[in-house]
């Protein structure tokens, strides 16, 4: 899948888990962001679509991004003031990009 840099108009703040302690000594998993990237948004296939329909009702997403070695699915993803967390990583063209298939965290 070939990236135009025009199409990146998103801009995505990737976030990953840290583990803290308290004043108490207890342990605290927070999520800590670690940079910015540029993605563009891709619409759900209709397969994708249809993989919901028998769960509770819930917003995914899918975003191409440029190919990035450390991306890992126990990441979370911030667009705008929502949070998703990161299912499903696919890689069309071999260390040129990415396609993140998200899921909207409910708090």
């Amino acid at each position: 899948m070939k990236i135009e840099a025009g199409k990146l108009d998103r801009k995505l703040e990737l976030l990953t888990p840290t583990v803290r302690r308290d004043e108490y000594g207890q342990e605290i998993s927070t999520f800590d962001a670690v940079t910015t990237i540029y993605a563009q948004r891709l619409e759900m296939r209709t397969q994708d679509a249809a993989r919901s329909g028998g769960r509770e009702t819930f917003a995914m997403t899918r975003f191409l991004i440029r190919w990035r070695a450390d991306l890992k699915t126990s990441m979370r993803i911030r667009v705008n003031t929502k949070l998703y967390d990161i299912i499903a990583i696919e890689e069309p063209d071999r260390r040129a990009s990415m396609v993140l298939t998200m899921e909207e965290v409910t708090r």
